[in-house]
């Protein structure tokens, strides 16, 4: 969540701490006392002594407040669990433990704590967007990063936030100790924050030591952020309210004993002397409130500010003043509840005279303080409703102060999310938009390949996606990351793909040209299926004989749906059948010795597979005879080499061959010849090793067929149903 220094900024600020009661232990007394006077991190050992000894919801709720404030998260989730645990807790309790659960992502137990609140306080517009933002946020941290963002090389290990530019140099607001100052802010337990620079190039490259901003900036309390007009020459600052006196310099208090903050103005930067000609109090700071974070139009025309003053929508809000040409600023008014709600809107930055970036967190987010963005609007002299930056600019943590480099797409900004330096820190980004474009052809005639499958693996990013009908393919990309991309489709060699996501202007697309090369083979893909019971047969062998001069066999298994998967290589003819116990397969013959490399489709085939019992009357595939023969062919022993392996299979069982013509011929002649061809598989069954007595024969001529048409009417492809050979067994 907020640096303790971002709420003792704001005296304002609503805290969950109660009224005080009249007897109390001293640890207790004392502890409330540092809390109403912000000092949170000295007050955490005495509440937490005083916890174990009160055990009340009231001190654990000013303990969470303690650890939220000086972000230690878990330690104040744990706090606040305890806090509302009882029957009636203070609505804000559940509002910070809310906002506490967001920063941990535990987005589902801060929605319960948001609708708890809403039932006492339902018409809060922070409340309703962070009950929104607590769906959303899950599948916006998964979501494509907009662009990039790491450790700039100006971090210590104190806080650094409030980045700005100046030119090429970076500014800042840090607590440091490395120049000296060591005077304790009790409110964080750190040394007070000065400004501070770098010189740092729009690539993220910084050189030199870190130094102080100028001369008479920097005073002996707080001191930043800051803002410069862009020829650097007008600033304006953040300051501790502070008189100087004869015996140094004082702080200034209001009634309740709260120190604010106030803006400072500063013109004529001199860079020779390294100072500002002057530096003088906005005319508008009041004792009474803070005034802070100030952000400057690149011309030094309009100034928006953060201010805690009464009157606002709630928590700290955004007003702006303009400058006339008499160089006297305008009364501060309000932005409007388009960019103000009731929680926290801080550290605006002007990117142009009408583009507005600041932090919230209550606008719909994802956790902390996020970025947004408005344009100004001259026709309705409004705001536009903010906008969410995404991923990487915003995180669960507290995300603030972008400043742009005049390419539109580089900067830096502060964050206090995880790094290897500690508290708040200066990050780097960059906001290119990277995209990659393949366009996927075909080795032979550079034909477009559709259906491609692009596998895209990356550190954080892993994705399948495929080439539409005209071989293209458009996809988002992870800026400055290395990518492996693997390219595959049925028929072709696979191809990877290896390059650094890296472009030279803000929106850019890698193109690529993928030339997918033929494999030797026909994708084959068959599903084994019961023929009476119209379903598939899951782990099911699966024979694939390649044929011809050099024959192969493969044993293949069906997958739990009975589907199983091949390559079929061109040049070579196959037969491809089922085995299963009790059943016989119909076969396929897939001839492909005329096929040319790759310009085959992949095949779709379903295998049948009948049961062995008495009755059945099974076909028995490509069994092929020339005109007004009925020799058994060569390619009709493949068959029936099958049907012996059945025979033997099953030594009981006794079959009768039957053998149809179709109906074109006389019907004696039909009858003769089915009769022959019958008697001929009879024949070479016995010459191949089953017995005679086991077999049968008979033609049916054209007196059952199995397509029904009128003859002359009949298709080719009925006329060859129609004639077929088949085995029915007569006994198992």
């Amino acid at each position: 969540m907020k640096s303790a220094y971002i709420y003792s900024v704001l005296a304002g600020v609503m805290l969950s701490f109660p009224v005080q009661a009249k007897s109390e232990n001293s640890d207790l007394t004392k502890a409330r006392y540092l809390y109403n006077h912000l000092a949170f991190h000295d007050a955490i050992p005495l509440y937490e002594k005083a916890a174990v000894a009160q055990n009340d919801a009231q001190t654990y709720a000013a303990l969470a407040d303690c650890y939220r404030l000086t972000r230690q998260m878990e330690k104040a989730a744990a706090s606040y669990q305890k806090a509302v645990a009882t029957s009636n807790p203070d609505p804000m309790v559940r509002m910070h433990y809310a906002q506490v659960l967001m920063s941990l992502q535990r987005y589902t137990e801060a929605a319960d704590q948001l609708k708890l609140y809403l039932q006492q306080n339902p018409n809060e517009r922070r409340a309703k967007n962070m009950l929104l933002a607590a769906g959303n946020a899950p599948s916006r941290i998964n979501g494509m990063p907009e662009g990039t963002v790491k450790l700039a090389a100006c971090n210590t290990d104190a806080n650094e936030f409030g980045s700005t530019l100046r030119g090429k140099e970076l500014i800042f607001a840090s607590d440091t100790v490395l120049f000296g100052k060591d005077k304790t802010d009790h409110h964080s337990g750190n040394s007070f924050v000065n400004l501070y620079a770098m010189d740092c190039s729009s690539q993220g490259d910084c050189a030199g030591q870190v130094h102080k901003v100028g001369n008479k900036v920097n005073s002996k309390f707080h001191d930043g952020p800051a803002s410069f007009t862009a020829d650097g020459r007008d600033a304006v600052f953040t300051r501790t309210n502070f008189v100087r006196r004869f015996l140094g310099d004082d702080v200034q208090e209001d009634a309740q004993d709260v120190v604010h903050l106030e803006l400072m103005m500063a013109n004529q930067y001199d860079s020779a002397s390294q100072q500002f000609g002057s530096i003088k109090p906005f005319p508008f700071n009041d004792k009474r409130y803070s005034n802070a974070q100030p952000a400057l139009s690149p011309s030094g025309n309009t100034l928006v500010f953060v201010s805690d003053k009464p009157g606002g929508e709630g928590g700290s809000d955004l007003y702006w003043s303009k400058k006339d040409a008499s160089g006297n600023w305008s009364v501060p008014a309000s932005l409007g509840s388009m960019i103000n709600t009731e929680g926290e809107e801080l550290f605006p930055y002007m990117q142009d005279e009408k583009t507005l970036y600041f932090s919230s967190d209550g606008h719909p987010g994802i956790g902390g303080l996020d970025i947004y963005y408005a344009q100004w609007d001259e026709s309705r002299s409004a705001f536009s409703e903010p906008q969410l930056l995404g991923i990487p600019f915003n995180s669960s943590y507290d995300d603030m102060s972008p400043a742009f480099f005049a390419d539109g797409a580089s900067g830096f900004m502060s964050s206090n999310r995880p790094a290897a330096k500690a508290g708040d820190n200066i990050f780097y980004f960059n906001r290119s938009t990277l995209f990659l474009a393949l366009d996927i052809v075909d080795e032979n005639g550079e034909a477009p390949v559709a259906g491609a499958m692009v596998q895209l693996q990356a550190t954080g990013d892993k994705r399948e996606m495929s080439s539409g009908i005209d071989g293209h393919l458009l996809t988002s990309l992870y800026p400055q990351t290395n990518y492996v991309a693997r390219i595959q489709r049925d028929g072709y060699e696979p191809q990877e793909l290896a390059f650094l996501a890296a472009g030279a202007r803000p929106v850019d697309t890698i193109r690529r040209r993928i030339v997918l090369k033929p494999t030797g083979g026909v994708p084959y893909h068959g599903i084994v299926m019961d023929r009476a019971g119209r379903v598939p047969l899951p782990y099911t062998d699966v024979v694939v004989k390649q044929l011809g001069a050099n024959p192969h066999t493969d044993t293949l298994h069906s997958d739990a749906g009975g589907g199983v998967d091949t390559r079929l290589a061109e040049g070579s003819d196959y037969q491809i059948f089922a085995l299963k116990e009790g059943m016989y397969s119909e076969e396929r013959l897939v001839p492909l010795k005329n096929v040319r490399r790759g310009t085959h489709q992949p095949l779709n085939d379903t295998i049948f597979m009948s049961r062995l019992q008495v009755g059945a009357v099974i076909r028995i595939e490509n069994i092929y005879y020339d005109y007004d023969k009925a020799n058994i062919r060569e390619d009709a022993k493949p068959s029936l080499e099958r049907l012996i392996d059945v025979l033997k299979a099953h030594p009981g069982m006794a079959i009768r061959i039957n053998a149809h013509t179709d109906c074109r011929g006389a019907d004696a002649y039909n009858q003769n010849l089915s009769q022959r061809r019958a008697a001929s598989v009879v024949r070479w069954l016995t010459e191949n090793g089953i017995g005679a007595d086991r077999m049968e024969s008979k033609g049916y001529g054209e007196s059952n067929p199995v397509a029904d048409c009128k003859c002359s009417n009949c298709t080719e492809e009925q006329h060859q149903e129609n004639r077929r050979t088949e085995f029915e067994i007569l006994k198992m």
